[in-house]
């Protein structure tokens, strides 16, 4: 699934290696019920083809067609990784969707400093049709209230993550703006009233489920709007690969390759341990060396009395006028003046200014 993107906004693509899953983290099971069912259908704006069967040979179920159609944005970074032999077990009762939800909730909670937010999921509302054959379907902005605890584990947080996405599922219709209309708040123009952070997973694509098909899986790309950011992942047999929709008015490309960064740390963090209280404090900012000042500045300074006390730059320059006017004072140009045409030049401007109505701190 494709979240459209707006004029202007970019993509950072990231490949994440998908947790070992040492201590059972949860893999995501082919039965794992209705909420990864409607996940899965989850499309807008593909494409799809399949070579026509043989004569007599059965056609695969409608809905899988829908597993094809899947869409990106064109520009993309990506981390290279290494394999991973993925282990099917689900001690914590919970998906790879949930998982990497639990994760991204981990990484907002550090970098918002705050103990909840909203995130919002699409969610297909064709998916609650009657017939299966969904080829592809606009899609609604669930809004998911997520958080974290001080001294949580990421057991807790995924648990709490799993609760509200299953209660949100409940009422798949109930969208952000549905809650703005029932609580009578003001329009915001084209931003989403609550929060334009989203979050999404698509899940790996087997061709060879279309078998006696020869089936093909093309992206569809779409303009659109863009809140501030979201995270889109794909499960691929080998890596997750993460696409960052971010809005430039809101994120850097260097504050992306940051959250970047920060998330697969989280997912390392959670893959080693879901039992340790994870810290929501967020990364110290790498500290930067300062550059030495300059030799000639240091000279300068090097002051063989004390100087009096603290006194504003052109007071210094109009003393300065005073001690030795005729002293030169600036060279520009190919042209000089001396502290006593400095001081007077700067006056003449001084009062120009208070002629137009400037003052102190304007």
């Amino acid at each position: 699934m494709a979240r459209r993107t707006a004029p202007g906004a970019s993509v950072a693509r990231r490949s994440l290696p998908l947790p070992s899953h040492r201590g059972g983290l949860p893999w995501p099971s082919r039965r794992a019920g209705p909420a990864l069912k409607a996940r899965n259908r989850v499309t807008t704006g593909a494409r799809c083809s399949a070579t026509r069967p043989r004569a007599g040979a059965r056609r695969p179920h409608a809905a899988r067609i829908a597993h094809l159609c899947r869409g990106h944005a064109p520009q993309r970074l990506r981390w290279r990784a290494a394999g991973f032999a993925p282990s099917p077990a689900k001690a914590h009762g919970a998906t790879l969707f949930q998982l990497l939800l639990a994760a991204v909730t981990v990484l907002l909670a550090r970098r918002s400093g705050q103990p909840e937010f909203v995130v919002c999921i699409p969610f297909a509302s064709q998916s609650l049709s009657r017939y299966g054959s969904l080829m592809s379907d606009g899609v609604l902005d669930l809004p998911l209230r997520l958080g974290a605890g001080k001294g949580d584990s990421g057991a807790q947080v995924l648990r709490e993550v799993r609760s509200r996405l299953m209660d949100a599922l409940e009422h798949p219709l109930v969208t952000q703006g549905t809650i703005a209309r029932e609580l009578a708040m003001p329009s915001r123009g084209n931003r989403p009233p609550f929060t334009g952070v989203f979050f999404n997973m698509n899940p790996r694509v087997r061709l060879d489920d279309f078998a006696p098909l020869s089936a093909q899986m093309r992206e569809g790309r779409k303009r659109g709007t863009l809140g501030e950011i979201l995270f889109n992942f794909y499960e691929m047999s080998d890596r997750l690969t993460l696409d960052l929709h971010y809005s430039s008015e809101f994120f850097s490309p260097g504050r992306v390759a940051e959250l970047a960064a920060q998330l697969r740390a989280v997912c390392e963090e959670l893959a080693g341990s879901m039992s340790r209280p994870l810290s929501l404090e967020a990364p110290a900012a790498p500290v930067r060396a300062q550059p030495l000042p300059d030799d000639r500045i240091v000279r300068w300074n090097a002051t063989e009395r004390e100087i009096p006390a603290p006194t504003r730059f052109e007071q210094w320059v109009a003393q300065q006028a005073r001690s030795t006017p005729e002293r030169t004072a600036v060279v520009a140009g190919g042209h000089s003046l001396s502290y006593r045409d400095l001081d007077a030049r700067a006056n003449q401007i001084a009062h120009a200014l208070m002629a137009r109505g400037a003052g102190a701190g304007t």
